[in-house]
């Protein structure tokens, strides 16, 4: 047996699987907008961000069905109720507008967006950071 198995064994780390985890920055958390953003909205963001994997921003989904899936106990009219305001504020961008048979996707506004035309209809290459710059 290693030094690095015996090590593990003792220490009770054998095996642990890393999780993932929300990266908010700090101007993000500490801006008078996002402290002043509803109850309804602070939920659909922090939906919206547990779906994000840096890779797929600007995919990310309002579904009901999807987020009772995922354990989020909301309904459908307060998570767009949340999104509008999200929008409204700069913190998520549309990135494609849904319709019949179709969701509408999002991307968080402080992460780069990969556009992929056969999905996307609206183009974002850089992190927009919205909220920082508009007075709304």
């Amino acid at each position: 047996m290693s030094i690095r198995d015996r090590r593990a064994r003792t220490t009770g780390r054998q095996g642990l699987k890393i999780e993932t985890f929300v990266m908010m920055p700090h101007i993000l958390v500490h801006d008078s907008k996002y402290l002043n953003l509803s109850p309804v909205a602070h939920k659909t963001l922090n939906y919206l961000a547990s779906q994000c994997k840096k890779y797929n921003n600007g995919d990310l989904d309002i579904c009901e069905k999807n987020a009772r899936r995922r354990g989020f106990l909301m309904s459908g009219a307060s998570m767009r109720r949340g999104a509008k305001e999200l929008q409204k504020k700069g913190f998520i961008e549309l990135t494609r507008q849904g319709g019949r048979n179709r969701n509408s996707l999002f991307a968080l506004a402080w992460y780069d967006v990969e556009y992929d035309p056969s999905k996307h209809d609206y183009k974002f290459g850089k992190k927009t950071m919205r909220w920082r710059v508009e007075n709304t």
